[in-house]
């Protein structure tokens, strides 16, 4: 299924970053300086939230413009070591312009184990596709994180990153933050699914009435006693 991204309706700016950041952390995708978002600028140009700033703690003037050029060396805030993977999806994906990474809680997990999201939902199609793929292993920052991010968000709007988090792509920051949440929304689901299941298994086992003289109950035994066939049957 192709990706497709909406057009956007404003020029994209520092706030927009900002705003988006603080989102994350409230929502709970992101905990103090943890994740980073970016925006595209112009081409070949974007914006992008710094390393090590908790995102409480975030102002337009802390956003790091990229390419950095000599007027934004005077700073003393660095750009998020991922920036290098932003740019180089930018560079794939024109259409895109913005991208959020999150460490939220359920989707990092199923991260480790390095399995995709599979279709087991149909509001994961909102990721552009019939799974939501996982991305080999890399050390972060590097370049071959880079490129086993490209390659699991060809034709799809996010990924998970191994070991690692999640990407998400959209046409302004906010969108994409709202596409990394329902990433997690969704394989929060699916965690408690079996869990509601075992419930639902366990509240089939009738308690009775309050007088244990009148109960056709057997709870001890797991039995109960068939009204239609007259005899006993086991309880699934």
């Amino acid at each position: 299924m192709s990706s497709i991204i909406p057009t956007i309706e404003h020029a994209l700016g520092p706030v927009d970053l900002v705003q988006a950041m603080q989102f994350l952390n409230v929502v709970g995708l992101n905990t103090g300086s943890a994740g980073n978002v970016s925006c595209r600028v112009g081409n070949q140009k974007y914006l992008i939230t710094p390393s090590g700033v908790e995102s409480a703690e975030l102002t337009p003037e802390s956003i790091v413009r990229m390419p950095q050029s000599a007027a934004d060396s005077a700073s003393d805030l660095k750009p998020s070591s991922e920036a290098g993977m932003h740019a180089d999806i930018y560079a794939k994906r024109p259409e895109v312009y913005a991208i959020a990474h999150t460490h939220s809680p359920y989707a990092t997990a199923l991260a480790c184990t390095r399995k995709p999201i599979p279709a087991f939902h149909y509001m994961v199609a909102i990721a552009g596709g019939d799974s939501i793929r996982c991305a080999p292993y890399a050390t972060f920052g590097s370049k071959e994180l880079s490129d086993n991010a490209v390659c699991a968000l060809h034709g799809r709007n996010a990924c998970l990153l191994a070991n690692h988090g999640v990407l998400a792509l959209g046409a302004d920051p906010l969108s994409a933050a709202k596409l990394a949440l329902e990433i997690e929304q969704r394989h929060a689901i699916r965690v408690r699914g079996p869990v509601a299941r075992r419930a639902w298994r366990a509240a089939r086992r009738p308690i009775g009435p309050a007088d244990p003289k009148k109960s056709t109950c057997r709870r001890a035994s797991g039995h109960e006693e068939c009204p239609l066939r007259g005899k006993e049957r086991v309880l699934q």
